[in-house]
């Protein structure tokens, strides 16, 4: 199978949207050639993972990837972790943003706080069938570049509290592009090998006690890094490494603090 094309891609800047990711669903028409970001600088009605609300101020990036891509769908789900590396790459070589670390699945954070989100959405193309595709993705990054949202439960942050000039939208996408089109391109012709290691390096909590809730209890045990297939390794008390493939992640701060701090 041929591979599918990550660069270069078109950039569609819109004043204002619901939704990056419902934009995206309406851009989502064949025929095809090359991937498509959106963002907005004013985002109402974003929205995170698990329908969670993700506010987006002024100054703030939302934007969304979509492509066409072929199966299989598993390997979609991979890009999550390829636009998180690109993002803390580009923040931390591009702007000198120091200390961005990568909470399993989808969380970016500076500091130990939130700085952002990653939510992917896929849905299979018309006259497609499930299991070979092709399918629609839509990538959508929410970043707080210039302030951090009042999000219940959760500490948050910006770049502006790290750096003496926080990047603007328009300049941490047009960064950001190439690189997660780099990761990309590695996925589909290394497999996730590459970026399993890579993010592990930049893994929060990596080593540390930490607990898991995957939807039927809670779990304790050390964070081991990823598997093969993305999945979360967590070593419990008894020795045994478990593979959790969806969850929420509880890292103690003590853990997310920089060195210096802890």
């Amino acid at each position: 199978m041929i591979p599918p094309g990550f660069s270069p891609c078109r950039m569609l800047r819109l004043a204002e949207s619901g939704s990056t990711q419902d934009e995206a669903r309406n851009h989502a028409i064949a025929p095809w050639q090359a991937p498509l970001w959106i963002s907005a600088r004013i985002q109402t009605h974003g929205r995170g993972r698990r329908g969670r609300e993700w506010a987006s101020a002024p100054g703030n990036l939302a934007a969304t990837w979509l492509h066409l891509l072929p199966g299989p769908r598993s390997r979609l789900a991979l890009l999550g972790f390829a636009l998180g590396l690109a993002v803390s790459e580009t923040l931390e070589r591009d702007f000198g943003v120091p200390d961005i670390k990568l909470k399993w699945p989808n969380d970016l954070l500076i500091g130990g706080a939130k700085l952002g989100g990653i939510l992917l959405e896929s849905w299979v193309a018309d006259g497609s069938g499930e299991t070979e595709g092709p399918f629609w993705l839509a990538a959508g990054i929410g970043l707080n570049l210039a302030s951090a949202p009042d999000l219940d439960g959760y500490r948050t942050g910006s770049v502006s509290g790290h750096v003496a000039s926080a990047p603007d939208p328009d300049s941490m996408l047009n960064a950001l592009a190439p690189r997660f089109a780099g990761w990309s391109e590695i996925l589909w012709r290394d497999g996730f090998a590459p970026l399993a290691t890579a993010w592990t390096r930049v893994a929060a909590g990596l080593g540390e006690t930490v607990t898991v809730d995957p939807g039927a209890g809670q779990i304790k045990g050390r964070l081991r890094g990823l598997d093969a297939d993305g999945a979360l390794r967590l070593e419990v008390e008894d020795g045994t490494v478990l593979a959790i493939a969806a969850g929420d992640v509880i890292v103690p701060q003590s853990a997310l603090l920089p060195a210096a701090l802890a």
